[in-house]
Order: C-alpha cells, then structure tokens, then sequence
C-alpha cells in the first residue's frame, strides 16, 4: 500500500475504475499475478507503467458518471427528460459519506 497512490475513493456499490499509480517494484509481477487463478476475477488491471510520482488523494480533475434509470413508473418521458436536463444545466448534489459508502 505505501506505493500504491490513488486520487479519491471509489462508491461501494458502483461499478466503477479508478487510475492507481505504483512507484515501487516490479510491474511484470503485478501483470504476473493477475494471471493466476487465485486473482481476484472482479479486479481488472491494464495501462501498467511504472510513475515517479504517485497519486494522491485530491489530485482530481473531475468525475463522470453515467446512471441508468430503470423501471420508472409516474412520470412521463417528457419529465424524465426535463429532469435530464436540468441535471445537465445545473448538476447534482454528490454526497459524501454514509448516503454514498453505506
């Protein structure tokens, strides 16, 4: 873990990626042991290069989501899409904490 750096943590829940940096060690060894049977299949690494600098928390630039709405019911589409809009002109509240780690 001490040199391993990442920019911001990842939503329990979501299926999501993440750059992870690696300023120490051998990168054919991470490659390595992705190969091997007892790896963790839901665990996906690529894009392997060695940094000097490591990530560290804060350094974002931004995130981007993409959400997919299912079974809606009591709305029409119209709303729906002014509802996307809206979110689209002014953003939404990205909570922190117990709403979004559970």
């Amino acid at each position: 873990p001490k040199y391993f750096g990442i920019a911001g943590n990842k939503d329990k829940r979501g299926i999501t990626f993440q750059f992870v940096t690696i300023s120490f060690g051998n990168v054919g060894n991470i490659e390595r042991a992705q190969k091997d049977r007892s790896w963790i299949k839901k665990v996906r690494i690529g894009n392997l290069e060695k940094v000097k600098k490591e990530l560290r928390l804060g350094n974002l630039s931004g995130n981007r989501f993409s959400m997919a709405l299912r079974f809606i019911e009591g709305v029409t589409d119209e709303q729906i899409k002014q509802n996307v809009e809206n979110i689209k002109t002014n953003g939404f509240v990205n909570y922190f904490g117990m709403q979004r780690f559970g």
